[in-house]
């Protein structure tokens, strides 16, 4: 079982590096916490970011918008939607939960962001981090903070 498994993640990875994907999963991968098995997730459930006019609009996307509830003048947040991709909202949840460290660079990582704009990347990193700091001293649940950050 472990040979099949590393020998589909070798076919992944090659076809990761292909011209048609490469560029895009080179620029995601420069993030903690996303693989490139979970690049590409993104690229394939997303086909083209730039279709989004907006975050709003890919969150809505894959169903990590709050849901309301709303009635004449009062209105009241709920749990996400969960109406999207799941493959593609579970894989960015999970990458999420990276961000509770504080971001370093290792091997992988540095060689990853080699290929891309490292000063951006790093500092989306570090805002991201931030925010998951910030919303677990304002006493948010853990598993809100994470999906608030994805």
């Amino acid at each position: 079982m472990p040979f099949r498994i590393k020998n589909l993640d070798h076919q992944i990875e090659q076809i990761a590096r292909a011209d048609t994907y490469g560029p895009g999963v080179k620029k995601i991968r420069a993030f903690k916490g996303i693989s490139t098995l979970a690049a590409r997730i993104f690229i394939a459930e997303t086909t083209n970011f730039r279709r989004f006019p907006s975050q709003r609009v890919l969150m809505a996307f894959l169903g990590l918008i709050p849901s309301e509830n709303s009635s004449s003048d009062r209105q009241k947040g709920r749990k996400i939607t969960k109406i999207g991709k799941r493959r593609c909202r579970t894989q960015l949840i999970e990458s999420v939960q990276h961000y509770a460290w504080k971001p370093c660079v290792g091997p992988q990582m540095s060689h990853d962001l080699s290929t891309v704009d490292a000063k951006s990347a790093l500092k989306c990193m570090e805002r991201l981090h931030k925010r998951d700091r910030v919303l677990i001293l304002k006493g948010k649940v853990r598993q809100v903070a994470i999906t608030a950050i994805a």
